[in-house]
């Protein structure tokens, strides 16, 4: 397993503890230079409700993974890989 499928399974690892929990593709962002993966709860709160969403961020994309891994585990309680 490489570096980089281990981080987007501790990713998924994390949303298994969070229900409703997405997670979308990581992107580059060039203007900053940085990496972003983000993570939506789509859980259904009503019509006009605000969903919680967090993005991982890093030099790499790797980084930016471990990061969002790192938060959805101390939300979720899993054990991040």
């Amino acid at each position: 397993m490489t570096d980089r499928e281990a981080a987007w399974w501790a990713v998924h690892d994390g949303l298994a503890h969070l229900p409703g929990w997405t997670v979308s593709r990581a992107e580059y962002h060039g203007e900053e230079g940085r990496w972003h993966v983000p993570a939506v709860d789509t859980t259904n709160r009503g019509r006009r409700a605000m969903h919680g969403s967090i993005s991982g961020s890093g030099a790499t994309e790797i980084e930016a993974l471990e990061a969002l891994a790192l938060w959805l585990s101390t939300r979720g309680g899993s054990s991040a890989r």
